[in-house]
């Protein structure tokens, strides 16, 4: 990736001056033309589209040390090339080329033909506050690769078909190893999100707070910490919820969290709030009406009740490059009508189940959270 791609975007020369003539490769430099390279100006076409081709082999490699441990390997000790070799059962030659590539990425130094672990590098061991070691390990699993292959077959049928018949949450049920790191994977990226969450300035009325789909409860427990007069409602997948008691036990939270194992389309738990976390994305409109109207309806008992959806969202403006365009590609993927939506679109969801979206807050990751709450009169709208 070059440092154009990285860094900030070269000044746009059409800013100065009018239609340029075209020369060699370079991008044509038209006042019009700013949305037709809008995340790279400067850089040709060709380039940009290598580079997108280089990222998935970048992966690949990234995956491939982070699965034969060579992070945590590296967490305590420094090591050669041929020590790391044996420790991981690795063709010392092809490990080289390994170490040489996460050398020239800055994810390990080298002093004296020993390898260190730079800051970026610990980001990948277990022991990270907010490791990507988890993430890695789902995103580079064939199962994930196998669904962004297929994407164009999912055009055509207009529906993902898994290799194995079994979507994500199903998947996730029969692979324990795969399971251990996708939870582990969410409770990662839910530590900033919790931590923000949690330093709301509304707490006062609220004395139970309803996780839906919470995964291990990382989010949950972070309100906890924070507000020792809240307690907790967990509703999650039998699979998960075994693990999130034994979560909430670590965090010394026994006794003020319940773990419902069950189904959300089945009943929602009392609660003065609800949260809905990286939830969203996985329904289609069908689904996510459903359960939104079910919110609506156990909301409708309190008045003080309030919902909390985390998501991240689409820009408003088409055009806008976005992180979450990808998501919702990875979305298409492997739920049935699962998509990211814009905050307008899930605006318009609330309001059709009767609930209003009464307060919008950026959050970490480049999410966005609306609170909503009981609004009767919109129901059908």
């Amino acid at each position: 990736m070059t440092a154009r791609q990285t860094g900030q975007p070269t000044p746009d020369p059409a800013d100065q001056t009018a239609d340029q003539p075209e020369t060699g490769s370079a991008l044509p430099v038209r006042e019009r033309d700013r949305t037709y390279f809008p995340r790279a100006w400067g850089i040709t076409p060709y380039d940009y589209v290598q580079s997108m081709m280089d990222a998935v082999a970048a992966f690949g490699l990234l995956h491939a040390a982070v699965k034969r441990g060579i992070f945590e390997l590296l967490s305590n000790e420094e090591l050669t090339a041929d020590e790391l070799a044996a420790a991981c059962n690795a063709k010392p030659s092809y490990l080289w080329r390994v170490m040489n590539w996460l050398h020239a990425n800055s994810f390990v130094a080298l002093r004296d033909d020993r390898y260190r672990l730079t800051d970026l590098g610990r980001g990948l061991t277990a022991a990270a506050e907010r490791s990507q070691r988890d993430a890695v390990l789902v995103t580079g699993h064939p199962y994930w690769l196998r669904a962004i292959g297929d994407l164009d077959q999912t055009f055509v049928r207009g529906y993902p078909l898994p290799e194995d018949g079994l979507f994500p949450y199903s998947h996730l049920a029969d692979d324990d190893e795969l399971s251990y790191h996708f939870n582990r994977f969410m409770l990662s990226r839910s530590h900033a999100i919790g931590v923000k969450i949690a330093n709301l300035d509304d707490y006062a009325h609220v004395r139970t707070v309803c996780d839906i789909g919470g995964g291990l409860g990382g989010i949950l427990a972070k309100i906890l910490h924070a507000h020792p007069h809240v307690t907790g409602v967990l509703l999650e997948r039998p699979e998960v919820a075994a693990d999130a008691h034994t979560y909430f036990s670590l965090q010394d939270l026994d006794g003020r969290v319940k773990v419902i194992a069950g189904d959300m389309f089945d009943g929602i738990p009392a609660a003065d709030r609800y949260l809905l976390s990286s939830v969203a994305h996985n329904l289609g409109d069908v689904n996510y009406l459903s359960l939104l109207t079910q919110l609506s309806q156990a909301m409708a008992a309190n008045d003080h009740a309030d919902l909390l959806i985390a998501e991240g969202m689409l820009p408003s403006a088409p055009g806008r490059p976005s992180r979450w365009y990808d998501i919702d590609a990875r979305m298409m993927a492997m739920f049935p009508d699962g998509r990211v939506r814009s905050e307008d679109e899930h605006r318009r969801l609330l309001e059709h189940a009767g609930l209003r979206a009464v307060r919008s807050l950026m959050l970490p990751d480049d999410q966005t959270l609306l609170i909503a709450q009981h609004a009767p009169a919109l129901i059908g709208s």
